[in-house]
């Protein structure tokens, strides 16, 4: 009987979680009704083509050949999705397009509520995800939409100066396609939410060329979520370059449990309610970066609270 070294076990075990994974996915494509959903088409995408795999590199290699090329603002033509788009922003001065993860992802993020208080300041907002490939356009609120290419966002600017383009340092949309809106007439605000490793975005290429050419780039605004990362974009660029600090926040009456009128709490979490303890709550991605043994440690040191954790498990680190 062979005998395995302990980094070939490593290896055997690991390509079983894969495998699992793949047939998770495959379970859930066939179970749903309709495939077309982001959400779904996002978590299958990166189940069967993993960031750090050939596979992956294959299949965007591919794509890319058959994606349509960059067009010229001034020999763009008008489609149906343009027209409505621009019917639907009419009567507003101000446009924000957001470059982010999929609308429909269930966990609530940072850019899903920016779009919403960009829309309350008066900005007609287009929701840039370009990993929805199925779905060209939808209106998702009132003055808020969803495109999938940024060909769609040609036609803005000749009807609107104040155009402005959020890139989050997180979304992996190539220099070239920048540049590209910016020929449009967007001006371009990058938002410096996370630093750069592998455990948050996997592969940084594209982000990190983004970096590289910011100051050519020329962001009329940047923005830091943390006092570090706006350190950070103060050495990269300079004390010249407007920069703001804007943490990450939360909607306190999302959690305010004096104002919930929910009678019967969801069943997983009744019987956590009816103890009557304290209740310590974590909404967020379930990642590698978490200190788990803190809060393990916090549990079972204090018997007395409830501890709740909402979110996906993140590259299995829940486990």
């Amino acid at each position: 009987m062979k005998k395995y070294t302990d980094e070939e076990i490593k290896k055997l075990v690991k390509e079983n979680e894969f495998l699992k994974k793949e047939n998770y996915a495959y379970k859930k494509v066939v179970d749903s009704r309709r495939f077309a959903y982001a959400e779904k088409i996002a978590t299958v995408y990166n189940q069967f083509f993993p960031k750090w795999s050939k596979r992956r590199a294959v299949f965007e290699g591919t794509v890319k050949t058959v994606r349509k090329p960059i067009v010229k603002a001034k020999n763009y033509r008008k489609t149906r999705i343009d027209r409505k788009i621009l019917k639907l922003a009419k009567g507003l001065d101000k446009v924000m397009v957001i470059d982010s993860i999929p609308w429909d992802d269930k966990l609530k993020q940072r850019p899903h509520h920016l779009a919403k208080e960009f829309r309350k300041l008066g900005f007609f907002v287009v929701y840039f995800e370009g990993s929805n490939y199925l779905q060209k356009f939808r209106e998702v609120g009132d003055g808020i939409v969803t495109i999938n290419s940024h060909i769609y966002l040609a036609e803005l600017p000749k009807h609107y100066k104040n155009c402005f383009f959020l890139l989050p340092n997180t979304m992996a949309t190539p220099i070239d396609v920048i540049n590209q809106i910016k020929g449009y007439g967007y001006k371009i605000i990058y938002e410096y939410i996370d630093e750069f490793h592998g455990d948050i975005s996997g592969d940084l290429s594209v982000q990190l060329a983004i970096w590289d050419e910011l100051k050519t780039i020329k962001p009329v605004l940047c923005v830091a979520s943390a006092k570090a990362l706006k350190s950070d974009l103060e050495k990269h660029l300079g004390k010249k370059q407007k920069i703001v600090l804007a943490p990450n926040a939360v909607f306190t009456e999302h959690f305010n449990y004096k104002e919930n009128k929910t009678e019967v709490p969801p069943a997983d979490l009744k019987p956590i309610v009816d103890k009557g303890h304290s209740i310590i709550g974590f909404y967020g991605a379930l990642a590698p970066w978490i200190n788990f043994d803190l809060i393990n440690n916090a549990a079972k040191n204090h018997k007395e609270w409830e501890i709740v954790l909402l979110g996906i498990d993140y590259n299995n680190a829940a486990k």
